[in-house]
């Protein structure tokens, strides 16, 4: 490793620090193009007004199959 001490301080080389910004431009290029996939929406714009479920012990199923329960 290429290290200078100058006034207390460590100082890397120029070549490590130009290996370390590249490292970290392509990581951020790589990380920056990930994308999520969606594995279920739902938007309640269908739905009646009011309730999703009318039974609070979570037995029947509500509008659009949903269960509710009371803890």
């Amino acid at each position: 490793m290429n290290l200078r001490v100058t006034n207390g301080l460590i100082l890397y080389s120029k070549k490590k620090m130009k290996t370390n910004n590249i490292i970290v431009a392509i990581s951020f290029l790589f990380i920056s193009s990930l994308k999520a996939q969606v594995l279920y929406s739902e938007n309640f714009e269908n739905y009646f007004v009011g309730d999703v479920g009318s039974d609070s012990s979570g037995q029947t199923s509500g509008q659009g199959g949903w269960f509710t329960s009371l803890f």
